[in-house]
C-alpha cells in the first residue's frame, strides 16, 4: 500500500451508501494515487486551460481571470458518486477545487453524500453539492452554456462507461480531464 500524497493526515470519514438497485454495494476505499497528483499531472485548472465565456465566435475560450488575477476555482463532476468518497478527496486534497457536484441515481446515496460532506468539515460541506439524478442527464444539462462545463468529469462506473461517455465528453471543459 502506497502512502497518500500530502502526508499521513486523517482519511475522510465516510458512510457507505446502500446497495444500488442492481444490488452492487459501495466500497469505501481510496485509490492508491491521490486525486491531487492525478489532476496536477494533467495540468487541469491552470490559467488559460478552461472554458471562458459563452461567446465562442472569436474562438477565444481562454479562462476568465478573477478580480484578483487568479484563475477561477475548478469545477468537478463526480457523476456516479455513491458514498461521495471521491468527491471528498477532490474537495479536501486538491486546493484548486472550488465546486464538486456529487451525483448519484440513488436518493439514499445522495443523502449519504450530504452526511459525509458534513462529517468532514465546513470546507467539504461548502464545496460539495450532493445531487440525486441520472448521470448522463446531468452531463447533458451542463454542456451549455460553456461556463457550466466541468474541469474534471469523473465517471468510475461499476460496469462499462459506454452509456455515459457521450454526455461526459460534452460536459468537460476544453482542456479538462475525463476520468
Amino acid at each position: 500500500r502506497r502512502p497518500r500524497a500530502g502526508g499521513g493526515g486523517p482519511r475522510p470519514a465516510v458512510e457507505a451508501a446502500a446497495p444500488t438497485a442492481a444490488g452492487v454495494g459501495v466500497a469505501a476505499t481510496s485509490e492508491p494515487t491521490a486525486a491531487a497528483d492525478l489532476i496536477s499531472s494533467f495540468g487541469v485548472g491552470a490559467a488559460g486551460a478552461g472554458e471562458g465565456g459563452d461567446d465562442v465566435e472569436g474562438g477565444d475560450l481562454a479562462e476568465p481571470a478573477l478580480a484578483s488575477g487568479e484563475a477561477r476555482p475548478m469545477r468537478v463532476l463526480d457523476a456516479l458518486s455513491a458514498s461521495g468518497l471521491r468527491a471528498l478527496r477532490y474537495s479536501l486534497e486538491v486546493p484548486e477545487v472550488g465546486f464538486v457536484l456529487a451525483n448519484d441515481l440513488s436518493q439514499h446515496a445522495a443523502d449519504a453524500i450530504r452526511t459525509n460532506a458534513e462529517r468532514n468539515g465546513s470546507h467539504a460541506a461548502r464545496v460539495i453539492e450532493p445531487n440525486h439524478g441520472d448521470a448522463a442527464l446531468v452531463c447533458y444539462l451542463n454542456r451549455t452554456p460553456i461556463s457550466r462545463r466541468f474541469d474534471v468529469v469523473d465517471l468510475d462506473p461499476y460496469g462499462t462507461a459506454a452509456p455515459f461517455l457521450d454526455g461526459a465528453v460534452q460536459a468537460v471543459a476544453e482542456g479538462g480531464m475525463l476520468a
